[in-house]
């Protein structure tokens, strides 16, 4: 926002009123207006079309937050509008609605079920993935009238629009639901670019990207070259890529929740340090990592390779964030925003480090 705020764009940030999303962790930098807003998409995006005559008329960045797909904190764990709801869960006819007595409703009932180890019956557990695919449509509706307000306001056409999310979700394919493991039922999220007259339109790409990417990407869109000014980033613009140049292969995506859960994920394999201890996949012939290879005899060439890179880029992130300043502590939150953080799946729950064995040694076994 505040590099294209530099190069004379109006910038605009709209919100989820989440504590983690306040200004004062240094969100709204670069934003000449950010607004946090309670509710769901429909009043975002009402707020934004009403909004787009006063700050539209000129180059513009709008960056929009949407949490209705997320995980939920009052009784559902994934809330939709009713005709989304029947349509996907309908089928429906057990008593399951979302609470367990004292073990909380919502985000927080499953939450409480990974510390326990815990599992929903298999209805149960179709029910609540019918929950979430009745959530992501009523977001794609209100997705649909944002771009077409756009387009309304003759703003469209000439947009780089970019769709993405922070992490997927997870339905208890490794043994925990919400969105706290590295398998790739979290790491998977949309990265989908519109560029300005549909350029490359219809493109899709294998490649391996990450979120540090959607920075350099629309900085190029945008006709400024992210070397200069953006040094030291570690993304790349997927740009090149598309127009099919030859570039050299992201050789790997990091994985690190700073609490003793790390791994690395490459275009074919996947090493996971977590609650398994270590685990290795072979994403290619094991997509639904099933099968740690560490329960076997790892291919030593693997091993090693992996092992390097690992440690290669742990130490070059280490070093990245060496260069900057720790910034702005974080403040004490109110009761109110903790409980809600809380019932979101953070705050609660999260287990202490797990003593990290040698990475070297491990990786050699």
């Amino acid at each position: 926002a505040g590099l294209l705020q530099d190069e004379g764009y109006a910038t605009l940030g709209v919100a989820d009123e989440n504590e983690w999303l306040n200004e004062r962790y240094g969100f709204a930098r670069g934003f000449q207006d950010y607004r946090q807003i309670e509710g769901g998409a429909d009043l975002k995006v009402q707020q934004i079309l009403d909004g787009l005559e006063d700050w539209a008329h000129s180059p513009f960045f709008l960056f929009a937050h949407f949490y209705d797909v997320h995980s939920d904190w009052e009784q559902l764990p994934y809330e939709s509008e009713l005709a989304d709801r029947l349509r996907h869960a309908g089928w429906y006819e057990g008593d399951f609605d979302g609470c367990d007595g004292e073990r909380g409703c919502a985000s927080r009932l499953l939450a409480t079920m990974n510390e326990t180890g815990e599992r929903l019956e298999e209805d149960e557990l179709r029910y609540l993935e019918s929950l979430y695919d009745a959530g992501i449509s009523t977001f794609d509706r209100q997705l649909g009238v944002l771009l077409e307000g756009l387009e309304a306001a003759g703003r469209f056409d000439d947009s780089i629009i970019l769709i993405t999310a922070d992490h997927g979700e997870e339905f208890f394919e490794h043994g925990k639901a919400l969105h706290g493991q590295h398998y790739d039922e979290c790491l998977s999220v949309p990265f989908l670019l519109w560029l300005p007259g549909g350029r490359f339109g219809g493109t899709s790409l294998d490649d391996l990207v990450a979120l540090v990417d959607i920075t350099p990407t629309l900085l190029e869109a945008a006709g400024l070259d992210p070397a200069e000014v953006l040094p030291g980033t570690q993304g790349r613009s997927v740009l090149p890529l598309a127009r099919g140049e030859q570039t050299d292969p992201r050789l790997g995506v990091l994985l690190d929740t700073g609490n003793g859960v790390f791994g690395l994920r490459t275009p074919g394999y996947s090493v996971l340090h977590g609650a398994r201890d270590w685990e290795l996949y072979d994403v290619v012939r094991d997509p639904g990592q099933t099968q740690s290879l560490f329960e076997g005899t790892p291919d030593e060439d693997v091993a090693l390779r992996l092992r390097l890179l690992l440690k290669d880029m742990r130490e070059a992130t280490l070093s990245f964030g060496a260069l900057y300043d720790d910034g702005a502590p974080l403040e004490d939150i109110d009761q109110a925003a903790a409980d809600q953080m809380a019932a979101l799946g953070y705050l609660e729950g999260e287990e202490e480090p797990r003593e990290v064995r040698d990475l070297d040694a491990i990786l050699a076994e």
